[in-house]
């Protein structure tokens, strides 16, 4: 059964649930004055996740657009058409197993519905000289506001920049379109995408933990 943490479960301050997860696991923000409760549980802490904000007040276009430019040495980067499906899916599938995945952030295989391109979900990629899709990012828009659902980085790229153009060409795109925050995290554990997030200009702002019970 899904464990919910409550304030009633956890004494008596009024703090709203902010999120029921499954497998037993509870994930709270680090400033979550429940934490310290669930480690006095002995409850363990086994994963960390980030979350970082950029704002369009904040947006160095300037800095954006030099990013894009830099694509000329890995590809071409372009917003992804329907027509992609395939190589969408085939790049997402190539990669899935390397996500790093957990109960806060969980990333199962796309499937057509999520490749494809609407009002509410933009996708952005880059092209290799070669042809070959080998990076990507989808966006999920709500109005002012767009989070970041995946980006998707062939391994043969790693490090050689696309993950930053693909995320500051969504960015330049978005914000030409009237938004104006923006939302992104993943795993501690993956330098690489803060690296690209820092570079676009995102800023760290927030840390969540996920516990784990103790044995029965």
């Amino acid at each position: 059964m899904p464990r919910q943490v409550s304030a009633q479960g956890l004494g008596s301050q009024e703090v709203p649930w902010v999120r029921v997860v499954i497998a037993e696991n509870a994930v709270l923000r680090t400033d979550d004055p429940r934490t310290g409760e669930l480690q006095a549980r002995g409850e363990q802490v086994i994963a960390r996740c980030r979350g970082a904000r950029l704002s369009a007040a904040d947006v160095n276009v300037r800095h954006l657009a030099a990013l894009v430019g830099s694509s000329r040495d890995v590809g071409v980067v372009r917003e992804r058409e329907p027509s992609d499906r395939t190589v969408i899916l085939t790049l997402d599938i190539a990669m899935v197993d390397d996500y790093f995945s957990g109960v806060a952030i969980l990333h199962a295989a796309m499937d057509s519905e999520h490749a494809t391109r609407s009002g509410r979900r933009r996708g952005f990629g880059v092209i290799s000289p070669n042809g070959a899709l080998v990076a990507m990012t989808f966006i999920d828009v709500n109005g002012i506001d767009v989070e970041t659902d995946v980006t998707v980085l062939a391994k043969e790229w790693r490090r050689r920049g696309p993950a930053s153009v693909v995320r500051a060409a969504a960015s330049l795109a978005l914000l030409g379109e009237g938004a104006e925050r923006f939302c992104t995290g993943g795993s501690e554990h993956n330098v690489a995408s803060l690296a690209a997030s820092l570079r676009v200009g995102y800023e760290t702002d927030e840390m969540w933990l996920t516990f784990r019970p103790p044995a029965r």
